[in-house]
């Protein structure tokens, strides 16, 4: 008798201190990075896979074809104050990535170099994006929710896959916020330096920079240094690169009055509710925007993180900044504010786990919902640049328009989104394109473009064709369907059946060229 009840006092302890083991945590928490890197690489490798597949891997977008054509020019001219892609000077801004990129494209090519810099620099922005928030002592969980949440964001989809300055950017400015944060002298003053680098990308990354640092110096348990030298350090990385801002907009940026660039800048974004919606959130079109699911996330947390309010004050600052800049087309600042709302939504999908709930299904139905919700906008950003233009039949016009350029030297009139393709592919003067922001002339151009579109007297045509040397027409069928004309005899479609001025030379599915005998 006494001997089973031992027996059941062994086996009863025996279970308590198996109920007592600490539960294992999920494979994420285990291994974070992997999972991140895992995700990473299946985005990267299935949207290459699909745009092989379908589109013979042009590269996808319009702008990354302007940043091509400039990477080039910086590589055979150098540093020139002007460029000539659209028939007339037209300053452009010389920043570090238009360095780094020239170079490598020497080494590479200019594709090789356009599919490797943008993922390469993107996942180095990750890795430090994790160890920025290791400086914090922040848990894994919360880590991997702000890591997870940026990854899958429309932001961060574009910077893999387009070639734009920003990916490098973004590099830069975490970069800089983690190195000057350093123990080491070293590190401090190489952190230093790629500030000095990147205040001379544009003010949005200056802006960036400078009041992140504010909130990291603002974390008194960050760092175990004297306030004083913080403080000291702080002041040096604020003159530095105000000298640094300052010399690149005086020496850099077109001799341009500053109410022509207003002006300028207004006429490309103008700011009514309509435009600035459609601009704002993925899921309304915009390429990209921000994701509405994340936007309310990060509301939850704004409200969250009023009671420390006097800590994360250069944090609501850096966002007011970052709204206002990015509603006047500044694509850097939509990139640090998705990071600034992937924080928040981190933070607010680990509160939720954290709760203690009656019910755990509803908690894991919770958690997934907030993920799903995240996905989506970042499933729709994916799915319009994998299906993006150029398409292969956009690339064999605008090749035979190269042939055709190089027998008669002329100006391209099509759509101004059009003109990158033009410029970089073809390698033909556009009459307009998508950069019309410091370009006193592209007001006008736009101007005389619409108004050869819409007329239909042969004269008018003729004179505007003549006056601007115009000697092809680029057409494709987004122009047929809205963009431009929405009947198939309005405006200039109507001309297009007068023979002796215009030839059609080029003909694919969806896009023709034509030429004149004006130029």
């Amino acid at each position: 008798m006494k001997l089973n009840r031992a027996r059941r006092k062994r086996a009863t302890g025996s279970r308590q201190r198996k109920l007592s083991l600490p539960p294992v945590p999920p494979f994420y928490e285990r291994h974070p990075l992997l999972v991140l890197t895992l995700l990473f690489v299946f985005v990267l490798s299935f949207g290459w896979w699909f745009r092989s597949a379908f589109f013979n891997s042009i590269l996808p977008g319009s702008e990354p074809y302007y940043h091509m054509k400039i990477s080039e020019i910086v590589l055979a001219k150098g540093f020139t104050e002007t460029e000539f892609l659209t028939g007339a000077p037209r300053h452009f801004l010389l920043t570090p990535f238009y360095v780094l990129a020239s170079n490598i494209i020497y080494f590479l090519g200019t594709y090789s170099a356009a599919r490797l810099l943008p993922p390469l620099f993107s996942y180095l922005s990750l890795v430090l994006l994790w160890a920025l928030l290791s400086l914090f002592r922040i848990s894994t969980r919360k880590k991997f929710f702000v890591c997870f949440s940026f990854v899958i964001s429309p932001a961060f989809i574009s910077l893999v896959f387009l070639y734009l300055p920003h990916s490098f950017d973004l590099f830069l400015l975490l970069f800089s916020v983690f190195a000057i944060h350093s123990r080491s002298s070293f590190w401090r003053l190489t952190g230093l330096f790629s500030s000095l680098l990147l205040s001379a990308s544009g003010f949005s990354h200056y802006a960036s920079f400078v009041l992140i640092v504010l909130f990291m110096l603002r974390s008194r348990n960050l760092l175990k240094v004297p306030s004083l030298s913080r403080k000291k350090f702080l002041h040096l990385v604020l003159l530095l690169s105000s000298l640094s801002f300052v010399a690149r907009f005086s020496l850099f940026l077109p001799k341009i009055p500053f109410s022509e660039s207003l002006k300028t800048l207004l006429s490309a974004h103008p700011l009514n509710f309509q435009s600035v919606l459609l601009r704002s959130f993925t899921i309304f079109g915009a390429k990209p925007g921000l994701s509405l699911f994340a936007v309310v996330l990060s509301s939850i947390a704004l409200l969250q993180g009023l009671k420390r309010k006097k800590v994360l004050a250069p944090l609501y600052i850096l966002s007011a900044v970052l709204l206002l800049l990015f509603l006047f087309g500044s694509g850097f600042s939509l990139v640090v504010l998705s990071l600034l709302m992937a924080f928040a939504s981190g933070f607010v999908i680990d509160f939720f786990l954290s709760r203690d709930w009656s019910l755990m299904v509803l908690r894991e139905f919770t958690a997934w919902l907030l993920v799903c919700g995240l996905l989506f906008a970042g499933a729709v950003q994916f799915s319009a640049i994998i299906h993006s233009r150029p398409g292969p039949n956009d690339v064999s016009a605008l090749k035979d328009l190269s042939l055709l350029c190089s027998q008669k030297r002329a100006v391209v009139l099509s759509h101004q989104d059009n003109g990158f393709w033009i410029e970089a592919i073809s390698d033909c003067p556009s009459f307009t394109d998508g950069n019309a922001l410091f370009f006193p002339e592209s007001e006008w151009r736009l101007q005389v473009s619409e108004r050869l579109f819409r007329t239909k007297e042969l004269n008018t045509a003729r004179e505007l064709l003549s006056e601007f040397n115009i000697g092809y027409l680029l057409i494709d069928e987004p122009m047929k369907s809205g963009k431009v004309w929405s009947l198939p005899d309005d405006g200039l479609l109507f001309l297009l059946r007068n023979n002796e001025t215009f030839k059609r030379e080029v003909m694919y599915p969806g896009i023709e060229i034509w030429s004149t005998d004006l130029s």
